[in-house]
């Protein structure tokens, strides 16, 4: 299933037809007929049981289930009713499913070939097992072998496996582990169409150039290296350099806009191992006396140059969900609420001025920011320091790359952060990862 363009009524992709019980408890797809991966072999409803039966259902695989195809605690039941026709059934009703197929997890039943994937799966193949974990000494067992194959969520196998079949437009050719960059060209067996009949995608090949300096790319995008660019250089801090290059680097601005109000957002952690620390993250009277402490618009005076009004952890004014409550609430800077409220929840302080827990220790908050996408997240945080010093909260701050954060943050008990701003309908926008190049 698929959005319209507009994000307005879910479609068919894959399947050409869907019906839905009364109940919402059933689902049935009949699929495209002729669909292939890019080998050209047939994809059909035998893939899709693969992929329950041999990886969703299999406990080595899937130890927990991923919860788009679980409902109150019940994974799903997919039956094969014939090579094109399928049925998706759940133990209680499930109305919003399609929506959840339509998003980010909805691919997971149609990325597993069988007839290649099955080579690396114990039931299909536990002979042959022990040879190839001999060519693959990392994995260690089948399962990691399996992993490294194939990626749920188009993680590093999905760019690194060139023997990966799909049934996206693009097919890799050049993988990740190369120094320079990443190619993919054209699937010939790719299914969808124009309007006149002509077949997709139009371009023949995307290069990606792998750069990890925001200050390069920038410099590349400005000379004309790049023909596309979405991360990393759409901020503030290149905004006028790209600017004034449009002209030398033959390359325009496009508007784009989130639908969320925020590029920096403030993440207490809740379920913190620290009890104390818990008990106080847990209190909303506390997160709203931190919320006052901040300071919004002269963070987006000083990093964001000016673009942005303060704004909760919201959707964006123009979009139908906006809540102007829920996107304002406890955003006014009012340094003196805020010292009123913790002096009610931590009025004991030390001699520098420092609040103290219940046992009679200094409260420190520990957060962890991803120095990441060429973004100001340090210096937005640095603010948001000095702005909670000044109502008696120690933080402090732990500067890292995302990965170590991604690693770290699991341990710890403190928190991750970022602050609050609404963007506003701008030239640039979200910072990229890879930076496009069509060819052909």
């Amino acid at each position: 299933m698929r959005w319209d363009p507009q994000w307005k009524t879910i479609v068919p992709s894959l399947a050409e037809d869907v019906k839905a019980s009364d109940d919402a408890t059933t689902y049935t797809f009949t699929l495209r007929k002729g669909l292939k991966w890019s080998d050209g072999q047939p994809f059909t409803v035998d893939d899709i049981m693969f992929w329950y039966e041999d990886v969703f259902m299999n406990d080595a695989l899937s130890p927990a289930k991923n919860p788009t195809f679980v409902v109150a605690g019940k994974p799903v039941k997919v039956t094969k009713i014939d090579d094109v026709t399928v049925e998706f059934k759940f133990d209680s009703p499930y109305g919003l499913f399609l929506q959840q197929l339509a998003y980010g997890q909805g691919h997971l039943p149609v990325i597993y070939p069988k007839h290649y994937l099955q080579q690396f799966h114990e039931k299909y193949n536990k002979e042959g097992i022990p040879e190839l974990l001999k060519a693959n000494p990392a994995a260690g067992d089948w399962v990691a072998l399996f992993n490294s194959k194939i990626s749920m969520t188009f993680q590093p196998p999905f760019w690194q496996n060139l023997d990966l079949l799909t049934l996206n437009p693009w097919v890799l050719t050049v993988p990740y582990a190369d120094s320079e960059r990443v190619v993919a060209t054209r699937n010939p067996y790719y299914w969808k169409v124009d309007p006149d009949g002509n077949q997709l995608p139009y371009i023949d090949g995307v290069t990606w150039a792998k750069l990890d300096d925001p200050q390069l790319m920038a410099l590349k995008m400005t000379s004309g290296e790049f023909d596309f660019a979405f991360r990393h250089i759409n901020n503030a801090t290149f905004k006028s350099v790209l600017f004034d290059g449009q002209e030398t680097g033959n390359y325009r601005f496009v508007d784009v806009k989130d639908l969320p109000a925020n590029d920096a957002v403030i993440l207490l952690n809740l379920n913190s191992t620290d009890e104390t620390k818990r008990k106080i993250f847990q209190n909303k009277d506390f997160r709203i006396a931190l919320s006052h402490a901040i300071n919004r618009q002269e963070i987006i005076d000083l990093v964001y140059v000016g673009q942005g009004a303060p704004a909760q952890v919201a959707t964006q004014p123009e979009h139908e969900l906006f809540n102007e409550r829920e996107a304002t609430q406890y955003t006014a800077f009012d340094p003196k609420a805020s010292n009123d409220m913790l002096d009610k929840i931590m009025p004991n302080k030390d001699a520098e001025g420092f609040r103290l827990d219940d046992t009679g220790k200094r409260f420190t908050i520990n957060f962890m920011v991803a120095d990441v996408f060429g973004l100001s997240y340090p210096d937005v945080m640095q603010m948001v320091q000095k702005y909670a010093k000044a109502v008696g909260i120690d933080i402090q701050i732990r500067t890292t790359d995302r990965a170590s954060q991604y690693d770290v943050g699991r341990q710890r008990t403190g928190c991750l952060h970022l602050e609050l701003r609404r963007r506003t309908v701008g030239n640039l926008h979200r910072p990229a990862l890879l930076h496009a190049v069509p060819e052909g």
